[in-house]
């Protein structure tokens, strides 16, 4: 495999004929090598300059005991300077696989020849860019990109939201102003970097948010304890969830289509809250006020007499 920077990357096993260990023995190993020993039947690593001009990296990966191999084609790399490999480990019932960590699925071989998947990082001083986001927000949502890039000290960013706007920070929050399909390309910059830059998309669709809900109902009412009707208008195939508080920690009423609700309002200022909800979980909230006063007319039958002359 060819990395972005262009090294040249290798994995190979050694082999057995007759019982005769060949393979790897004597392979150019680098300072930093994970593993610098070999029964003979290990795997080996290597990373080369670009056009094998000279060795960057090289290693030995196995067990101290076992004999790993593979049958078939079972390496697969990844451009950004990592490799993945499957492995018939722990040969002969062994149990000395390397393991990392310690609380792997498997940290017991349970048989022999068992299968061993190992992901190998290189460590090549390159930029990868890359970040996590959902498919889906709803127009009222706040986007924050999650910036999980493999960067170096220097490095600078620049996200494009795909709105015609823009941002610097690592790992900045955006807000849209209409529903719409959005790409969003994050590009990182550092000169020290074998690759210098490296930039990537992902598409969002914002949502908008439901048809606006217009909550009726709004009514004060004198001296008695009323039924109330309160509706609202919003389009078909949206969830209702009527309730007492802002909070929906009761329910009232919960459903499809139910735009009416019939409450029982006590003394008092009362509100009725209705939040709409559709399939991707986009909402919006309305209220309706209900003022119940009690008044008391008292009529007080005084009577003043006055005598005079006349």
């Amino acid at each position: 495999m060819v990395d972005l920077c262009n090294k040249v990357y290798l994995s190979g096993w050694g082999d057995i004929e007759a019982g005769i260990f060949y393979g790897t023995r004597n392979m150019p190993l680098t300072n930093d090598a994970y593993d610098s020993t070999s029964l003979g039947l290990d795997f080996y690593l290597m990373v080369l300059e670009s056009d094998a001009s000279s060795l960057v990296y090289g290693s030995y990966f196995g067990g101290d005991e076992s004999s790993e191999h593979v049958d078939g084609g079972t390496s697969r790399f990844d451009e950004k300077g990592i490799m993945y490999q499957s492995v018939c480990a722990g040969c002969e019932e062994n149990n000395d696989f390397p393991i990392k960590p310690s609380d792997a699925v498997g940290p017991v071989n349970n048989s022999s020849c068992n299968n061993g998947v190992f992901k190998f990082d290189f460590g090549i001083p390159m930029v990868v860019a890359d970040f996590e986001i959902s498919d889906f927000y709803c127009l009222s949502d706040s986007i924050y990109p999650v910036n999980t890039s493999k960067i170096l000290d220097a490095t600078s960013y620049l996200w494009d939201f795909g709105d015609g706007t823009f941002s610097t920070d690592s790992n900045p929050s955006h807000f849209y102003n209409s529903p719409d399909t959005y790409e969003i390309v994050l590009t990182i910059v550092d000169s020290t970097a074998c690759n210098f830059s490296d930039s990537i998309s992902k598409t969002i669709i914002i949502e908008g948010v439901v048809k606006d809900v217009k909550a009726y109902g709004d009514t004060i009412v004198c001296n008695h304890i009323p039924e109330v009707i309160v509706y609202n208008e919003t389009e078909s195939n949206i969830i209702h969830h009527w309730s007492n508080n802002i909070e929906f920690s009761d329910t009232l009423l919960f459903g499809l289509d139910e735009n009416e609700v019939l409450i029982q309002s006590s003394l008092g200022e009362n509100y009725l809250y209705v939040k709409v909800e559709d399939s991707l979980g986009c909402y919006d909230i309305d209220s309706v006020f209900i003022g119940v006063y009690q008044y008391d007319i008292n009529y007080e039958n005084d009577l003043k007499v006055f005598a005079a002359y006349l």
